[in-house]
Formats: structure tokens, sequence, C-alpha cells
């Protein structure tokens, strides 16, 4: 099993904060990237919406897979997106994700005087407290 990026992204699509560990084909155009991996979230989150049985407000899209990976989303009610990329016989990250959200996000970026919402994150304690928790999973 094997993680090889991680994404969050603000509710303006704009990504806050990038980090790879086992990813092998390096992006050649990382913005251009960020900026087609943001569309396609929302794409899909909306597709999801409309073609849903039931009309959920939130969470209904949660993940994806091709035949090369496997895409995590979990976004928090503030419109923050989180995003993991795997290979594909990781299982379901939600835990892993509304944990980065509750534990790590909340505590060392919303509760930090210093950072300026909106901005990209470098809190040295979230890059820590983040690598630290995905670096110890078992999918890792």
């Amino acid at each position: 099993m094997v993680i090889y990026n991680f994404f969050v992204f603000n509710r303006e699509r704009k990504c806050l904060y990038y980090k790879d560990w086992k990813r092998d084909k390096k992006s050649e155009n990382l913005g251009f990237e960020k900026h087609n991996l943001s569309g396609l979230l929302i794409t899909l989150k909306d597709f999801v919406k409309e073609i849903a049985p039931q009309k959920k407000l939130h969470n209904v899209f949660k993940s994806y897979s091709t035949n090369t990976y496997k895409l995590h989303f979990y976004e928090s009610l503030t419109g923050i997106t989180f995003v993991i990329l795997t290979d594909l016989s990781v299982k379901s990250m939600q835990d892993a994700l509304r944990h980065i959200y509750k534990k790590c996000y909340v505590e060392y970026v919303v509760r930090n005087p210093l950072y300026k919402v909106g901005e990209e994150i470098d809190c040295d304690l979230w890059v820590h407290k983040v690598n630290e928790f995905i670096v110890n999973l078992t999918q890792f």
C-alpha cells in the first residue's frame, strides 16, 4: 500500500498545501496539475450530487479510482478540501482525512495567530504533524 501525495484546497480552489512522498512520476507543471485537480474535484462533486438518489447536502463524493491510482476526498463544512492520492489497494481514507482536518488543520493552522486565511500553509508544526501522521499510517 502506498500514499503518493496530499493536497489541501480552499473553497476558492487555491491549493494551500501540497506534499508528495512515494510518487514515481514528478509533475512537469505542478501549478497546472493543482488547477486541473481542483477543477476535477468540483466537477465530480457536483456530478455526484446531481445523480445521487437522495439529496444529501455534504460529503456525498468520497473517492474515485482509475486503473493506476485512487483519489480520496474530504471536504469540511467550511469548504476546505483534503485530498490524498494512493495506489489502488488502499481502503477508504475518510477517517485519516477527517483526523488531519480536526487534529492537524484546526489545531495548527486555524488556531495559529500568524496564519493568514487563504495563504499557503507553511506552519512548521502543521507540516510536521501531517507528515508524522501520514507516514505512520499502515497505508504508507
